[in-house]
């Protein structure tokens, strides 16, 4: 009989609750099951037979029994409802797809920001100055309007960023903790070429199974 792959399946101790398998033993690292968001009722839910262990995937179905579905990768969506969901947990881990896409995310706000900034710099301001000539010396005025513009636009456009900054950070800690890396290493974004050695740790792959930050994230499941 083949050694099943590492994954989650069913707890064999509980009927809503899924379990880590190693590859050669079931693990201490439990999740609930895709779909259970709090503990019900026995009679609420399906009757599946669990496998006992060591039944796992690459043979759970001869016997009888159901492997526990994958978790559902994180999307574009998925990763904002989880970056603002946990916006300042540092605890836990965050797959490479979550990191990403919030990191497209807050990239999209800053640009989206800094244009529209620009257009009301470039476009309103002129069409609103006066200029006076005394002389040789030449004046130019902006309407209040025009600069009550630019002075909200701004505002709103460093709030948004400010706000994001925290869950940006948190995020890129739970990247690290995935990689089996301590979330200190973040701050050798702030020496010389640091950000370089951040950005391989960032495009590392997940570790496989449990790690010292605890077991993989669940994904999309997780929101």
């Amino acid at each position: 009989m083949s050694t099943p792959a590492p994954g989650w399946y069913p707890d064999p101790s509980a009927p809503i609750t899924q379990r880590y398998w190693d590859g050669t033993a079931w693990t201490d690292s439990t999740a609930p099951l895709p779909g259970y968001s709090a503990p019900r009722e026995a009679t609420e839910l399906p009757v599946t037979p669990v496998a006992p262990a060591p039944i796992a995937a690459a043979y759970a179905p001869a016997h009888g029994y159901a492997a526990a579905p994958a978790a559902p990768q994180v999307g574009f969506g998925d990763a904002i409802k989880l970056g603002f969901r946990k916006y300042s947990r540092f605890d836990g881990r965050a797959t490479r797809a979550e990191y990403w896409w919030w990191y497209l995310f807050t990239s999209l706000v800053g640009f989206v920001g800094y244009l529209v900034l620009l257009v009301v710099l470039v476009a309103v301001a002129p069409t609103t100055t006066t200029t006076a000539t005394t002389g040789t010396t030449s004046t130019t005025t902006t309407s209040a309007g025009a600069g009550i513009a630019l002075a909200v636009i701004g505002f709103l456009w460093f709030a948004a960023v400010i706000a994001l900054l925290l869950p940006s950070i948190a995020v890129a800690v739970r990247r690290l903790h995935d990689t089996d890396r301590s979330g200190w290493w973040y701050l050798i974004s702030f020496i010389p070429f640091g950000g370089i050695v951040l950005l391989i740790f960032f495009v590392t792959e997940s570790t496989p199974g449990p790690n010292s930050f605890g077991p993989p994230s669940l994904g999309a499941a997780a929101i």
